[in-house]
């Protein structure tokens, strides 16, 4: 959640600050709806996923009948960092991943098989789908603001996602190996076309 009293947003005027509240919290109610986007099959080679009623989303609730499918894309297994030089992805044999998984989110659980499993509930999917590692799956979003010079109002960059049509702030998954700063530098033109310096952007 967007906090607005972190020390670090002092360098955003009012008008900023409240033109990203505002922007936060439309996401929020979004994907706050319990849940609901996360148990969308969004991308088409997504399998059906296993109904989980609102109910049931949390972990602690009692779900014997939960069976989910396993999935996880040919184009991640393809990936492998272990077999691939040039791949992006975790190995499929959680065993053999080597960094410690670490999250934004509350404490981490796994499953009996050692799998991460999601910290906002059940999904009614199993495995990692189009996600390239194992637990988070860490990005970037670009708030790029400028003032009007007619209407003297502060506008925000915002794009239309190709997946869901949603809109959205620029921005992506860091690629491995790859820093923040060079993360959202190439998410905006690759998103946007538009070459700008961030260099100097603060990091919330």
């Amino acid at each position: 959640m967007f906090d607005p009293n972190k020390k670090i947003i002092s360098v955003f005027s009012e008008e900023e600050k409240k033109l990203m509240m505002e922007v936060e919290s439309s996401l929020d109610r979004k994907l706050g709806e319990v849940n609901h986007v996360f148990r969308l099959p969004k991308p088409e080679s997504y399998p059906r996923r296993f109904f989980v009623p609102d109910e049931k989303i949390k972990w602690s609730e009692d779900f014997s009948e939960y069976k989910p499918r396993y999935f996880v894309h040919q184009n991640v297994l393809k990936n492998d960092q272990t077999i691939n030089p040039r791949g992006w992805a975790n190995p499929e044999d959680i065993s053999k991943v080597t960094k410690e998984i670490k999250s934004f989110e509350p404490r981490i659980l796994f499953d009996k098989d050692g799998h991460p499993l999601n910290p906002r509930g059940r999904t009614g999917l199993k495995g990692r789908g189009l996600l390239g590692k194992w637990g988070p799956n860490f990005a970037v979003d670009i708030v790029l603001t400028r003032k009007n010079i007619e209407t003297k109002k502060i506008e925000m960059l915002i794009i239309k996602r190709s997946d869901n049509f949603l809109q959205a702030t620029p921005g992506g998954m860091i690629d491995m190996g790859e820093s923040a700063l060079e993360a959202r530098q190439r998410e905006l033109t690759e998103e946007t076309g538009a070459e700008i310096d961030l260099s100097d952007m603060t990091e919330l």
